[in-house]
């Protein structure tokens, strides 16, 4: 079954991802941690946004905003990387890209 961008789910050790280009990457991830390369390989991790001790919520149902990154996984010099495997750039993930440097200082890298 495709989506919306025309994504095929594909399922890879039990994980469904949104996409077989998020298939490869994740492919691609566990044979650079089997390498010794990365460490810590996760998928679909989860953040919240918080300003000033409180959680962000959308002003129309008042949901907590939040982002699920594709990977988060530690490089050879121990440093944190969370990546989004992207075909299509829309706004709601444009401004949850903004949040994540706002918020938690991170730079989300895309595939």
């Amino acid at each position: 079954m495709s989506s919306k961008y025309r994504n095929v789910k594909t399922t890879i050790d039990k994980i469904e991802f949104s996409s077989k280009k998020e298939a490869r990457e994740y492919l691609r991830l566990k044979a650079l941690q089997e390498r010794g390369d990365i460490t810590s390989l996760k998928c679909q991790v989860k953040f919240d946004f918080t300003i000033s001790g409180k959680p962000l919520r959308f002003v129309d149902s008042n949901r907590v905003m939040h982002y699920i990154a594709d990977f988060e996984y530690f490089d050879m010099y121990g440093n944190r990387k969370i990546v989004d495997v992207k075909g299509v750039k829309t706004r709601d993930y444009l401004i949850k890209k903004a949040l994540m440097l706002a918020c938690h200082g991170i730079l989300v890298e895309e595939v």
